[in-house]
């Protein structure tokens, strides 16, 4: 007989399960997290490689549509970006051979 006031105890076997599933649980938990974390480092190291790869090709579309002396001011742009000209093109051009 059970003396009054106590709880009947809990088998072994149930005790045991219940830490090998909470542990089971903890696992898939941190596995998840970690998939989770390398999954989106991932699809950022893609989407950032695919972003460069279409501006560089829009670039380079852009640079075969302009003219010589576009080029020109576009690449003066680049070098010097604090001293580019922002006159209209006839100006520029003309500040550019005077300078020569």
């Amino acid at each position: 007989m059970r003396p009054a006031g106590r709880s009947p105890r809990i088998p072994i076997f149930v005790t045991v399960l219940s830490l090998f599933v909470l542990a089971a649980l903890l696992l898939a938990t941190a596995l998840t997290i970690t998939n989770f974390i390398e999954t989106r480092r991932t699809a950022i190291k893609v989407a950032a490689e695919t972003f460069r790869a279409t501006i560089d090709r829009i670039n380079e579309r852009r640079w075969r549509r302009t003219s010589p002396g576009e080029r020109c001011r576009m690449g003066f742009a680049s070098l010097y970006p604090s001293y580019v000209l922002r006159a209209s093109p006839g100006v520029s051009v003309a500040l550019l051979s005077s300078r020569a």
